[in-house]
């Protein structure tokens, strides 16, 4: 069993947001991360293709109640939600 520290979770989550993001703006890259987890946000397909990304990437599967405002509003959410899977295999 491979376990990741939070920092390499931070890394792969900011990396995957900025590649749904950064084509939607091309500003992209001097926003902070809440910024642009808004942004996916505003955009319902964006906001799919983000979580579907992330359990990809991860091999884990979010629950529907995980996936609430609060994921797309903190990327410290979205990392104790990923470790929460990581850790439960």
């Amino acid at each position: 069993m491979i376990i990741m520290e939070r920092e390499q979770i931070r890394e792969k989550i900011e990396g995957l947001i900025d590649t749904i993001v950064v084509p939607i703006v091309s500003e992209g890259e001097g926003l902070s991360p809440a910024e642009k987890l808004g942004i996916i946000l505003s955009e319902s397909l964006q906001a799919l293709i983000f979580v579907t990304t992330v359990e990809d990437e991860f091999d884990i599967q979010l629950d529907d109640e995980e996936v609430d405002l609060q994921f797309f509003e903190d990327i410290d959410i979205i990392i104790d939600r990923v470790e929460r899977h990581l850790n439960d295999r």
